[in-house]
């Protein structure tokens, strides 16, 4: 069990230092998108993760950003945030980094949550 934050969209990703690739269809993985690639997780590259998202949201139309704890055993509780590109800040993304799914859940029955912001244009 893990954390993982990943992008996914319905064009290609270009490549970026910012990313590794990170194979669609895992158990964890509960995106619609086509395309998905794991967030490298340093904090202090999030000024132009920020801007690397507007710039695929521009083309794609849309960009989903989630955080994720894999192997978890039920399916998650997805909570969702849309914001427009021209919203999008560094403070949406390192609040997002900030949530602690691997021990956060719903209800008594422990169900696990995931979170999602999705970049709209």
């Amino acid at each position: 069990m893990s954390f993982l934050s990943y992008i996914a969209a319905d064009i290609p990703i270009p490549a970026s230092t910012l990313l590794w690739p990170l194979s669609i269809g895992g158990e964890d993985i509960y995106t619609e998108k086509q395309y998905v690639a794991e967030v490298v997780p340093d904090l202090k590259e999030l000024d132009e993760l920020s801007e690397f998202l507007k710039q695929l949201a521009e083309n794609a139309g849309e960009v989903e950003v989630w955080r994720i704890w894999q192997g978890v055993e039920y399916r998650p509780v997805i909570r969702t945030k849309e914001i427009s590109v021209n919203s999008l800040t560094v403070e949406d993304l390192r609040e997002l980094e900030a949530k602690d799914v691997a021990n956060e859940t719903t209800t008594s029955y422990g169900i696990p949550v995931q979170y999602r912001i999705i970049v709209v244009t």
